[in-house]
């Protein structure tokens, strides 16, 4: 699945502002298609789970699965997850990737040129 980072000034017609993340399924393809081609959007290259602050021994309980990447745990069944974490419900891995997406969202915002 790709992840997409808005990189235009002006708010995407889809609602999407500067900075803000958006998974691969949450546009239909076309829109996707057009936003890269018109510089609006760009994929992101996640980095390893553990170089996210806090992350490090997360990052080597679910390196066993095969989950290495912030893309990789983005993408990753809760459920498998869940069991390799030992958890009893998804609620807490359902906030780890709203977090992970946190870090990955650029949240200052560089002055557009003039």
């Amino acid at each position: 699945m790709a992840i997409y980072r808005v990189i235009t000034h002006t708010p995407l017609s889809t609602g999407q502002v500067y900075g803000d993340i958006i998974m691969d399924g949450q546009l239909r393809p076309s829109t996707v298609a057009g936003l890269l081609t018109n510089n609006k959007i760009a994929a992101v290259a996640t980095p390893p789970l553990a170089e996210l602050p806090g992350w490090a021994k997360r990052a080597e309980k679910l390196a066993a699965i095969d989950i290495i990447t912030a893309q990789d745990f983005l993408d990753a069944d809760v459920e498998k997850i869940r069991g390799q974490v030992n958890m009893r419900g998804t609620f807490a891995i359902e906030k780890w990737k709203e977090e992970v997406k946190g870090w990955l969202k650029v949240s200052i915002l560089p002055k557009p040129r003039k």
